[in-house]
């Protein structure tokens, strides 16, 4: 971002094609665009964001000439940052655009993503070295400088989870693509961090309570739910008692006035649930024919004789009527 006002692209990605490799500039592609700075830093002067980052399989993917393409945008990137691995001094074009860079004098704006291997054996040699075409009074010569490029280093270490160490990657190639100090961007980055995750554990716990207090209301309302139904079964069993009682006290008196028909016709539309002694009691009385009567659980079977007297099953209330024993014929 410190580049000059001609420059289109704030890093030019430098990296060889293969896994992991690929993988990674994919990565660091991703991390350096969707840096958003924190707000304190940006009412300080430092940018909100990168403009734009160069990766040539996300920039030039039909490209007719991708030579002289990659140079114009090494060309109108400020900054160039080389994915290092075992394998990178083996690629001559990551090789060739760090010497161009270095051609170009941007010695200080060249840095390094240590992926893997040792930096004597994952830093090419142009990465490395500084060479510089000086006069002297015997003519021209080159002398060489061994440099020690700034790279931030993802390498596995114990005890440190991938993600802390892409995340300190990242902090530390932004503090020099937007010119600003490191610890000053760690520690605002870390201060969004920790109210980001006030805001969230704050949001969790109303969410919580608020299902919280739907869930006791929900509660609630199906036990007042549960008591309206149970006082209305109450109530229509008190009316079913009540009913039952006026209706035997009803019997009761038609048939101390000889009024067997209207009694028997009472009693017979009685519920065999509530169906008490006094209800067979009665039972026996409305007809002066009837000549035996037998209840088991809420049967009720009425036996009577015919005109040969011969015993037949004159009512049944109930349920179904256990079969005709000799007991009865016996017991006649």
């Amino acid at each position: 971002m410190q580049g000059e006002d001609t420059s289109l692209y704030d890093a030019f990605i430098s990296y060889r094609h293969v896994e992991p490799d690929r993988s990674w500039a994919r990565w660091l592609h991703r991390a350096l665009e969707t840096w958003r700075t924190p707000r304190r830093l940006v009412a300080q002067g430092v940018p909100a964001r990168l403009d734009r980052v160069f990766r040539d399989e996300e920039e030039l993917p039909a490209s007719a000439s991708l030579s002289d393409s990659i140079e114009r945008a090494l060309r109108q990137s400020w900054c160039l940052v080389v994915v290092c691995s075992s394998r990178t001094p083996d690629s001559q074009w990551v090789r060739a655009e760090i010497a161009r860079f270095r051609a170009w004098g941007r010695h200080d704006a060249i840095l390094a993503l240590l992926v893997e291997g040792e930096p004597d054996a994952a830093f090419p040699l142009e990465l490395r070295r500084i060479e510089r075409r000086v006069t002297r009074d015997q003519g021209e010569a080159i002398e060489t400088e061994e440099v020690e490029p700034l790279a931030a280093d993802v390498r596995a270490r114990p005890g440190e989870s991938l993600r802390a160490l892409r995340n300190a990657a990242r902090l530390r190639l932004l503090a020099v693509l937007l010119g600003c100090r490191y610890d000053d961007l760690l520690r605002t980055h870390e201060e969004r961090r920790r109210r980001a995750r006030t805001i969230l554990t704050t949001a969790a716990l109303l969410l919580a309570a608020l299902l919280g207090t739907t869930a006791v209301y929900a509660l609630v309302q199906r036990n007042a739910a549960e008591g309206r139904r149970l006082e209305a079964e109450q109530s229509e069993e008190s009316t079913r008692r009540a009913q039952y009682a006026s209706d035997i006290a009803l019997a009761h008196d038609l048939i101390e006035r000889g009024l067997y028909a209207r009694a028997r016709t009472i009693l017979e539309g009685r519920n065999v649930r509530l169906r008490q002694f006094e209800f067979h009691h009665l039972w026996g009385r409305v007809d002066p024919a009837i000549r035996h009567w037998r209840v088991e659980g809420t049967v009720l079977d009425v036996w009577d004789a015919d005109e040969d007297g011969v015993p037949e099953l004159v009512l049944t209330q109930g349920g179904d009527s256990p079969p005709f024993s000799q007991s009865f014929l016996a017991g006649r």
